[in-house]
């Protein structure tokens, strides 16, 4: 049978409600005859890819856009959808250059100008940022098309450099790799911090439940380290969760 312990709450979870009726359409075709991927399966043109492989154990665990489910057995197979998130790795840093430097020209005429610069992260900054924060990539077709950063810093978990590339905005990109850290969170409050002129920036983040905090200032030198005057320029927004 497929569907480990845990397999159903588990959808239910991490999926949404279109997404779970799909998982569960493809489940039933498959006749809950095991993990072996069928022809009917692999013709559904709502799944992207079918693969199998061995657990290192009996549990269920889930991603955004696609769902392991692990059976009693050795083996499992994963749904994929026409897109995944994924953790980032050193060899993705070229990418994420990319995506974070082309987003960030819509800074420029917006904030200060002693703020912005071309390339406005460095690749050394880049590095040194991948040492301390984990970054997912929303990945389309082996292309990394977004990336955003995960980071528990004492009491508390930062959103850190979410960045989708500008022809590819406005596509619920930026709302699905938010929603991967709120997923990775094991702390109370998320916070995000973002320039005060970036008011597109500031409306996304309230749009998915994010409000602007008080004494940010104090915020931004507890939980960030950053320069007085990008102190003096940004703003910090929470969510309790």
């Amino acid at each position: 049978m497929l569907g480990g312990t845990g397999a159903n709450s588990s959808l239910e979870r991490t999926n949404s409600p279109r997404q779970i009726q799909l998982i569960h359409r493809v489940l039933r075709q498959q006749g809950n005859q095991g993990p072996k991927p069928s022809r009917s399966l692999a013709d559904l043109s709502l799944v992207s890819r079918v693969k199998t492989f061995f657990p290192r154990n009996n549990q269920t665990t889930t991603s955004p856009n696609f769902t392991y489910l692990l059976s009693e057995s050795r083996v499992s197979f994963w749904i994929g959808w026409s897109h995944l998130i994924r953790k980032c790795s050193r060899a993705d840093e070229e990418a994420i250059f990319r995506i974070i430097n082309e987003s960030a020209k819509a800074y420029r005429g917006v904030i200060a100008t002693d703020r912005y610069h071309e390339p406005y992260m460095p690749l050394s900054e880049l590095r040194d940022e991948m040492r301390e924060v984990t970054f997912f990539g929303y990945e389309e077709q082996g292309i990394l098309l977004g990336v955003v950063g995960h980071q528990p810093v004492k009491d508390v978990t930062l959103v850190r450099h979410l960045y989708v590339l500008p022809g590819h905005q406005r596509k619920g990109i930026g709302g699905e790799l938010l929603d991967q850290v709120m997923r990775m969170a094991t702390t109370s409050r998320v916070f995000v911090g973002t320039w005060e002129a970036a008011e597109w920036a500031v409306r996304f983040y309230e749009k998915h439940g994010f409000k602007l905090l008080p004494k940010k200032d104090l915020l931004l030198k507890t939980y960030w380290h950053v320069p007085d005057r990008q102190v003096e320029l940004s703003v910090v927004l929470g969510i309790d969760r």
